[in-house]
């Protein structure tokens, strides 16, 4: 009957007085390295919407997880230009990009949510700038209309809420009278 291994004992065979004493007496040893590769499973998380501005070649990606990410075409290709991380439990629906102007270098980004509220972000600080009440409770779809300063926001109610884009954010300049049923697409016409 074969002799039991004790628990925790190595499966490899121990070093022989013949590997040692050649290793002793000088013959050539080389060291290995090894190195240890691991790979991360990284699902990105889908797109809720995608807004472009073909005036300066950017894109606008809203994440179902409300991360905002600016891409821009260079010479080389698209590349991630910003990104704000989506805070939890925000229910971001729809972006709206605007152009860059003199004013605003950077250009102009606002996004409507679940939650009620149009917001504008600060593009050099990658942050909240302001945050205006929708006005019709949940805001499901977004669009600005470049030519006019205007941007529309859909609601919840059936109304639509339009806003000015002023140099100062956004002034309520009027709200078309609710429908019944949600407003879950917008697009101005030239």
């Amino acid at each position: 009957m074969p002799a039991k291994r004790a628990r925790g004992a190595s499966r490899q065979p121990a070093a022989t007085a013949s590997s040692t004493s050649a290793a002793a007496k000088g013959a050539a040893t080389s060291t290995v390295l090894v190195h240890r590769c691991r790979f991360v499973d990284q699902v990105p998380d889908p797109v809720e919407s995608l807004q472009y501005d073909p005036s300066c070649s950017r894109l606008a990606v809203l994440r179902a997880n409300s991360d905002i990410e600016l891409w821009s075409l260079s010479e080389g290709g698209w590349f991630r230009e910003a990104y704000v991380p989506g805070v939890p439990d925000t229910p971001v629906r729809r972006l709206a990009l605007g152009s860059r102007t003199a004013s605003h270098p950077d250009g102009r980004l606002f996004s409507c949510g679940l939650h009620g509220v149009v917001t504008e972000w600060d593009l050099a600080r990658l942050s909240p700038l302001d945050n205006y009440d929708s006005l019709g409770g949940a805001a499901w779809s977004l669009a600005l209309h470049a030519g006019s300063a205007r941007l529309a926001a859909g609601c919840e109610d059936g109304g639509v809420t339009v806003f000015g884009v002023v140099e100062e954010g956004l002034e309520n300049v009027y709200r078309l009278p609710a429908r019944g049923g949600r407003g879950l697409s917008l697009a101005f016409s030239s």
